[in-house]
């Protein structure tokens, strides 16, 4: 039996490559466009507040918050506009 390998077309964050590489895998990665990184960061940003919105305990939210913060970042980022 052959392994497929999984494809997630997700952002990066969190130095995910890295921990894969030290997990004794192998990851590949690439780089968006500016309008296709854009999107993604719309797309992300959806997820996470559907996260935020079942988020129950306060640890959750917390997380969810700040990466719903990180996320508008780099969105305003993208459109030249400093926070």
């Amino acid at each position: 039996m052959i392994n497929q390998p999984l494809i997630y077309n997700k952002l990066i964050r969190d130095l995910i490559p890295e921990k894969i590489a030290l997990s004794g895998k192998f990851s590949s990665t690439g780089n968006l466009g500016d309008p296709a990184f854009l999107q993604a960061l719309r797309m992300k940003i959806l997820e996470e507040a559907h996260e935020l919105f079942h988020a129950e305990s306060r640890e959750e939210i917390l997380n969810e918050s700040a990466d719903i913060l990180e996320l508008m970042g780099a969105i305003l980022k993208q459109y030249g506009i400093q926070c």
